[in-house]
């Protein structure tokens, strides 16, 4: 019997492979094509970082991202603690997961499917499903919901959107601290040499020792470059993260 495509798998499966199992890496991109063999008992890992089984270099795909395993009939596939998440068929997936041929699994924003041996050469698109039921009142297996449009628009939120979004923010916090700093610094120049000439001024004048303009404007001389290119380099970083926000937003309206 299939299991559904979320949920613990059962034991009980009556398909077989013909021919052992691969994974297939089905989107266009340097990494189109690549695929591992699926031998039975064996552990497959997935992920960016070089020690894994099957390396794929996206940074989108964490460094430990997902294990397959291939038991018996069953290839079970589990997130390995990656950031992104697990992907079977459109849905997100927190526990073993058992796979059929055809089945699409996505990691970050690869797609890899799961094709027999003869079928894995010539890798293609995922086979259209028969007999789906969509049904957006309820949750059950075997049902699929948002899967076309709606994911695209989330993923794609997810990992476009979202970063770009928080890396806005970030620039226009530390900008603001920066100019914020800058001010305080040129202020601070400012007023102490305000003061040194009130000093100058309301003190005793000396006929024989004319002030020392130097030592008066030696807080403004130190201070002020300081805190003008803090301000200025503060006010870049607003400016940047300002815009990177509104080319965030006007993205998110073409979805």
């Amino acid at each position: 019997m299939r299991q559904p495509p979320y949920g613990d798998p059962g034991t009980d499966a009556t398909w077989a492979w013909r021919a052992p199992p691969r994974l297939v890496v089905t989107s266009q991109g340097d990494l189109y094509g690549r695929q591992a063999p699926l031998t039975g008992g064996d552990v497959l890992t997935i992920g960016r970082a070089g020690d894994n089984d099957l390396r794929l270099d996206d940074p989108y795909v964490s460094r430990h991202h997902a294990l397959v395993r291939a038991t018996g009939n069953m290839v079970l596939v589990e997130d390995n603690g990656s950031s992104g998440g697990v992907y079977v068929n459109g849905r997100r997936i927190d526990r073993p997961t058992s796979l059929q041929p055809g089945d699409v699994v996505r990691l970050g924003r690869l797609d890899l499917q799961l094709l027999s041996d003869e079928a894995a050469a010539a890798p293609g698109p995922p086979p259209a499903p028969a007999a789906v039921q969509h049904n957006v009142d309820s949750q059950q297996a075997g049902e699929i919901y948002n899967i076309g449009r709606d994911y695209n628009r989330n993923q794609y939120y997810r990992l476009e959107i979202a970063p770009m979004r928080r890396r806005a923010r970030i620039l226009v916090r530390l900008g603001t601290a920066l100019a914020l700093a800058g001010f305080g610094v040129y202020g601070y120049a400012v007023l102490q040499g305000v003061l040194n000439v009130f000093r100058v001024v309301g003190g005793p004048i000396d006929p024989e020792t004319p002030p020392d303009f130097g030592d008066i404007l030696e807080p403004v001389i130190r201070y002020t470059p300081i805190g003008l290119t803090l301000l200025f380099a503060g006010l870049v970083l607003i400016v940047i993260g300002l815009l990177m926000r509104r080319s965030a937003t006007a993205k998110e309206r073409r979805l």
